[in-house]
């Protein structure tokens, strides 16, 4: 039986793939998309399975439709038994003249709807160096070329390993660095249950570490997001991209950090100004609006101080800060929450603020086993008779502090 939540409904959110490249996307009314100067109908993907693979046809200049597509379809690949190849590379020059056809002219062959398989013959045709190269080199540059010049899009479900992979590749910085062994490590060190509650902190990572343990938590789990006023929870795309239902979001609690420290005094300032700003506008809708989001928003605050107050009693079971900034004051104010015996964890893309905190934690009574260390990892290219580790690698996954909480007793 085919299952609503792995068919593409609109307003989900999808990871387009073609090729190498990924793209993460948010369908709308509109239903179309740019990607790489392509101007592409979406609307064919809708009610479809993910996962499924669409071939790009060609509807006038730049402007493509996707067309549904089984395995069989799928022809990439050229037979190279009857294409002659050298015994090694060293006569190849790369001085970037190897190739006759100019970019213009492919590009144009492409925009013209000519397929995937008949550039990459035009390709193989026009190379001086093609029959120079080794079988590897020649499967190596038909493999790199079908990737650029793809016919195909494959339309992904978004999920905690794609997300990480996707956001990191788009801007490592705005995500402090944080690859997905990164985030098994903060799961790990944390020691997460899927019934347990937990405090998160988050900035600058668009909810990813939220997203994560969100989709670990079972129904009996709790998740309390501390929020601030410049990173609000409607900024968090990794959270929203995953789809989750409501039942899940029910187990996700958010709670503004200035309530949270019981220092709320901006929140009733911007309240004040909102409510002088309707008073004086002379649209009623937008009256009745606000009065609207004011309930919403005063039920909220009731919700989060409720939360605040049980954790006084009921502690947490683990705490995860994951930030720009400084986390030293920050982990002192919310090391009270956390039960005994439970483990916390901070990540930092830089080492320095962790190497302060280090210090500090290590002559307090209520925290043992205190450890910083940095991630690191490598990837590895396995293919037959070539099997070595990649080349480009990222320099670092980052710097985490863990620790374990006692009592002083």
């Amino acid at each position: 039986m085919d299952n609503e939540f792995d068919k593409i409904q609109n307003k989900d959110y999808v990871i387009i793939k073609r090729g190498n490249n990924f793209l993460l996307h948010q369908l709308c009314k509109t239903l179309r998309v740019k990607y790489f100067k392509s101007d592409i109908d979406l609307s064919n993907i809708v009610g479809k399975p993910f996962w499924s693979t669409y071939r790009m046809e060609l509807k006038n200049k730049n402007n493509y439709t996707l067309e549904l597509c089984n395995s069989f379809d799928i022809q990439e690949n050229i037979n190279l038994d009857n294409i002659d190849s050298g015994i090694d590379n060293r006569n190849i020059q790369d001085d970037n003249n190897a190739q006759i056809l100019t970019k213009e002219k492919i590009l144009g062959m492409r925009d013209n709807g000519i397929s995937s398989q008949d550039i990459l013959h035009e390709l193989v045709k026009n190379s001086k160096t093609f029959s120079h190269k080794t079988e590897f080199a020649q499967e190596k540059y038909l493999r790199k070329k079908s990737k650029k010049y793809t016919d195909y899009i494959q339309i992904l479900k978004p999920n905690i390993r794609l997300l990480s992979e996707v956001l990191l590749h788009q801007s490592p910085t705005q995500y402090l660095g944080l690859r997905v062994d990164t985030l098994s490590q903060i799961v790990t060190a944390v020691n997460f249950q899927p019934e347990g509650k937990y405090i998160i902190y988050e900035n600058n990572c668009q909810g990813l570490v939220t997203a994560t343990l969100l989709n670990l938590l079972s129904a009996k789990g709790k998740l309390l997001n501390i929020v601030t006023f410049n990173y609000p929870f409607h900024k968090r795309k990794a959270l929203k991209a995953m789809n989750f239902s409501e039942s899940k979001l029910q187990c996700l609690i958010n709670i503004t950090c200035s309530l949270f420290f019981e220092n709320d005094k901006n929140d009733e300032d911007n309240l004040k100004v909102d409510t002088e700003f309707v008073m004086n506008s002379e649209d009623l809708k937008r009256k009745l609006s606000f009065q609207d989001s004011s309930c919403k928003r005063t039920k909220q605050k009731q919700i989060e101080i409720e939360e605040i107050r049980r954790l006084q009693t009921e502690k947490a079971d683990g705490l995860i800060i994951v930030c720009k900034e400084d986390p030293s004051e920050l982990l002192k104010e919310m090391l009270q929450f956390i039960f005994p015996s439970r483990s916390f964890v901070v990540y930092n893309q830089f080492q320095e603020p962790l190497i302060k905190l280090y210090s500090e934690l290590r002559h307090r009574q209520d925290v043992v086993f205190i450890k910083l260390f940095e991630n690191w990892l490598r990837s590895y290219q396995v293919l037959p008779n070539r099997t070595h580790p990649e080349i480009t690698m990222s320099g670092t996954g980052g710097y985490l502090l863990t620790g374990i909480t006692v009592t002083n007793d």
